[in-house]
């Protein structure tokens, strides 16, 4: 008997040795994954020196000699704050989550793959002018500075959350920044469920009876002073009040949404700014919020920057990923941006060609989809090859997504166009000057 007591407690004191060594092991690797921000850094990218200071709140202000410079710090700072954010958004619009995190997000990388997102960002960048590529390129080569940072110094993994993940992190690039925006632009837009819940209801009900559940401008607009004289609100008759529709909206309600995919209709949130002249505000001075209602996270997907660029400093909220102060103000301006939630998108019904399903009808003849073939990787299992097919109006939606089957004849197919999408997108432009304008007019222009 006093063997065995001797021997377990050899076996407990053991165990307590190992358990403390994996507790410091564990605590090095987090620490050393956290952001140091007392480092010199070397990188024959940089023009000039650049300074980084991090006030109480660690929020960097930048001081570069060139605009390049300003960007390739910023990059630098998103990396070093919010690498997993980063690459986990990156793996998002790539459709490579089921890659890392299993089947449960196969269906949307099929959804982002069948809108072909990267590949148009891609297209986009291309399309920008030679100073705003330059721009793009500097702040990609901040974040891999970084990446060179961990791979050269052993300062840990970049993030905790990338403790046991791959250390084989590929190099950021001006498509990947354009992505994102891409991402943003799908993240903010609930049109496409709006699309198909009201073919959903039109297949129950008559022409009226939708618009009067989905208005339409210009009688997109509630009748206030009606109902506010109305001890109650007026409703529809009972002969009016089918079950059926009813059950629709139920369905669309109980819908569970795609892990990490778009918003499904009635929850894209809200979104708002305004402005007030100094003559309006108890100080004199002007005042401009801007309110984008982005969805909670941890860590948030803002983040604070200020950076001194040649037209002069400029301050605000960026995106880890994107290049620019999406919403900020400079000596001369403030500005914001907010969804507007409008009607940028159509979904398409294509007949397929009877004769042959490789076409579909348009109106000077059949005409071949376009096509191409892609593998989806997934954690746990075998890669799944997918096709995917674009039509004239756009990218084909897959059969599965907010039921679009229910309310797609046979011999047809859904394609969905959307302005997101569109050729010759100079938003990145757009967002890149905005920090240089000087006045309203430039803002606008």
């Amino acid at each position: 008997m006093r063997i065995i007591i001797i021997w377990i407690g050899r076996l407990l004191a053991a165990g307590a040795v190992l358990g403390a060594i994996a507790v410091g092991i564990g605590y090095y690797l987090a620490s050393n994954s956290l952001p140091r921000y007392d480092l010199s850094v070397q990188d024959p990218a940089l023009r000039a020196p650049v300074q980084i200071v991090r006030d109480a709140n660690a929020v960097p202000h930048i001081f570069a000699s060139t605009d390049e410079d300003a960007l390739y710090s910023l990059g630098f700072a998103h990396a070093q704050d919010r690498l997993f954010q980063m690459l986990l958004m990156r793996r998002r619009v790539q459709g490579l989550l089921a890659e890392a995190y299993g089947p449960a997000f196969v269906d949307t990388d099929i959804l982002v793959r069948s809108l072909d997102l990267y590949d148009h960002a891609g297209r986009v960048v291309e399309g920008l002018p030679p100073k705003t590529q330059a721009l793009l390129q500097a702040y990609a080569e901040g974040v891999n500075g970084f990446l060179r940072l961990l791979r050269t110094q052993g300062m840990g993994r970049g993030a905790p959350e990338l403790m046991f993940a791959s250390n084989q992190i590929a190099p950021w690039t001006p498509q990947d920044s354009a992505a994102l925006l891409a991402l943003l632009a799908l993240d903010l837009s609930d049109q496409m469920a709006r699309e198909g819940l009201r073919a959903r209801l039109r297949l129950l009900l008559d022409e009226a009876r939708v618009v009067d559940l989905m208005p339409l401008p210009p009688e997109a607009v509630m009748a206030l002073p009606e109902y506010a004289q109305n001890n109650s609100r007026p409703g529809p008759s009972p002969a009016q009040d089918s079950v059926p529709w009813r059950e629709a909206l139920r369905e669309v309600e109980l819908a569970d949404p795609l892990p990490f995919g778009p918003p499904p209709v009635g929850f894209a949130g809200a979104s708002n700014a305004w402005a007030a002249l100094g003559a309006r505000s108890a100080s004199g001075g002007t005042l401009m919020a801007s309110d984008p209602h982005l969805a909670l996270s941890a860590p948030s997907q803002w983040y604070l920057a200020r950076m001194e660029l040649s037209t002069g400093p400029v301050i605000g909220a960026t995106i880890p990923g994107l290049p620019a102060i999406l919403m900020g103000r400079s000596p001369q301006l403030a500005w914001g941006f907010t969804a507007s939630y409008l009607d940028d998108l159509d979904l398409y019904v294509e007949r397929l060609d009877p004769t042959n399903p490789t076409q579909y009808e348009a109106p000077d003849g059949p005409v071949p989809f376009e096509t191409r073939s892609e593998v989806i990787p997934i954690a746990g299992q075998a890669p799944r090859t997918e096709a995917f097919r674009a039509t004239r109006h756009g990218p084909v939606l897959p059969a599965a997504y907010l039921g679009l089957d229910d309310i797609t004849p046979p011999g047809h197919v859904i394609a969905v166009s959307w302005s997101a999408l569109a050729p010759g997108d100079r938003t990145l432009e757009g967002m890149l000057e905005m920090m240089g304008a000087a006045s309203v007019r430039d803002a606008r222009r």
